[in-house]
């Protein structure tokens, strides 16, 4: 599907910060960028889509621009009602984990938690990776 131009939107985003990793493998946050990617919204639609309380909805969209992730782009006023809307930052996302530090001997690897929620992402496309 062909994204339509947004003011800011960039290309990629490359993502190389773990936090952030970590909440692009979570299943709300990649269900919430996956519905702003495609174009705005606003925290009641997404709510209202996702079957979540708004306060959740706003919460994890507050996350998401603080990592970089979503943007707001536009205000409605309606009366008292201030309705937001949301938009993603960048059309593509990829993870780079180049930053990673050389694990000493006998050290757990932070990855091994990443790599099993990438693996367990990929499935419903399917690819199927068995464990090492």
């Amino acid at each position: 599907m062909a994204m339509p131009d947004k003011p800011g939107m960039r290309e990629v985003l490359v993502v190389d910060d773990p936090e952030t990793m970590k909440l692009l493998l979570s299943g709300k946050w990649n269900d919430i960028l996956e519905l702003i990617q495609s174009r705005e919204m606003s925290v009641s639609d997404i709510a209202k889509i996702l079957k979540i309380n708004p306060g959740s909805a706003h919460y994890h969209l507050k996350e998401m621009e603080k990592h970089g992730l979503a943007a707001m782009v536009r205000e409605e006023t309606k009366g008292n009602l201030v309705k937001k809307y949301y938009c993603a930052t960048a059309r593509n996302i990829y993870l780079d984990g180049s930053r990673f530090k050389v694990l000493r001997p006998g050290e757990a690897d932070p990855m091994e938690e990443f790599y099993d929620s990438l693996f367990k992402l990929m499935a419903p496309f399917g690819y199927d990776i068995p464990p090492e």
